[in-house]
């Protein structure tokens, strides 16, 4: 089985020949499940219509690259707030919790790269005692 997180581990080139051939759909379940939220959320933050999802994954087909760059977006971020708050449980619960910098919840943000540089720049911040 093919652990979609293994992506986040190889060489930057390897990353984008990902990107661009496309992460299998049912990676979304595996990520949602990760995040403890529910695939409908995950699916907004990708921009994917839930119907072609349902039959991607049916198929055993991939996502196309602009959803799996949002995916592998998403990940990062997952992966950058379990190394800075220590734990999944506490990155899960920041990440879907509304927070008063962003405005809104982390996770909510992650549909655009200036959002995630937004919630990058609130985990800095958080990583090393600055205001935000």
């Amino acid at each position: 089985m093919y652990d979609v997180y293994q992506t986040l581990n190889q060489p930057v080139d390897a990353r984008i020949a990902s990107i661009r051939h496309g992460l299998p759909a049912m990676s979304i379940q595996t990520v949602s499940d990760s995040l403890g939220v529910n695939k409908k959320t995950l699916v907004s933050i990708l921009g994917v219509n839930e119907r072609t999802l349902l039959r991607k994954i049916k198929d055993h087909d991939v996502l196309d690259p602009s959803s799996s760059e949002r995916l592998l977006r998403v990940m990062e971020i997952e992966r950058r707030a379990v190394e800075v708050l220590g734990s999944e449980s506490l990155a899960r619960e920041w990440l879907q919790s509304v927070n008063q910098v962003l405005g809104t919840s982390p996770l909510a943000k992650l549909d655009t790269e200036l959002g995630a540089a937004q919630v990058r720049r609130v985990l800095a911040s958080i990583e090393y005692g600055m205001p935000v």
